[in-house]
């Protein structure tokens, strides 16, 4: 199935795909950030609520925000290691200002008032949607491993018993060998 393009810049799918990533691997961090700058979190959350309520607070335009949002998704995914950006953007000494420059970017598309709802609900459909993605995968990872561990099993397993079979041959071998009378020529 085709990949949806996306009607955001390489630099704002970028940080899509970090923030949903961020959240399907540190949520309890991105609720405590969010409650932090005074976005409610109620006592039940799930990913889907928490990409809704980092949305509305990017929408806000809150320069600290943006910095500690930047800050924690340095911090929790090593900028480089999940980094959607594939080039797309030059990247400064300081990865933090390009990742808070990438949030301020998505901030600025929310304020242009007419496609403000739209833009909103496809930033955290995409959001959302990268969380499910990486969810899937961390567990594709896991079912593979465990593949690879019943193989590894079944391996050690298979030369056991060859190994056992042949000490019994030799076994039976000497056995036979020493009932044997010798034979005088």
């Amino acid at each position: 199935m085709a990949k949806k393009s996306s009607i955001f810049p390489a630099d704002v799918n970028g940080i899509l795909a970090l923030v949903g990533i961020l959240v399907g691997e540190f949520p309890e961090d991105v609720a405590a950030l969010l409650a932090a700058h005074e976005v409610p979190v109620p006592g039940q959350w799930d990913e889907k609520m928490l990409i809704q309520q980092l949305i509305n607070a990017i929408e806000l335009n809150d320069q600290a925000f943006q910095n500690d949002l930047a800050r924690l998704i340095h911090l929790r995914l090593k900028a480089g290691r999940f980094d959607g950006f594939n080039g797309s953007m030059p990247v400064p000494t300081d990865p933090i200002s390009a990742i808070a420059g990438a949030i301020g970017n998505i901030s600025n598309i929310f304020t242009q008032a007419q496609k403000n709802r739209y833009y909103k609900q496809e930033a955290q459909s995409q959001a959302f949607s990268n969380v499910l993605a990486y969810q899937s995968m961390k567990k594709q990872m896991a079912a593979d491993q465990l593949a690879k561990q019943q193989s590894h099993k079944s391996k050690v397993m298979l030369l056991q018993i060859t190994g056992g079979i042949a000490v019994i041959g030799l076994g039976l071998l000497l056995l036979l060998k020493r009932r044997t009378p010798a034979r005088i020529a």
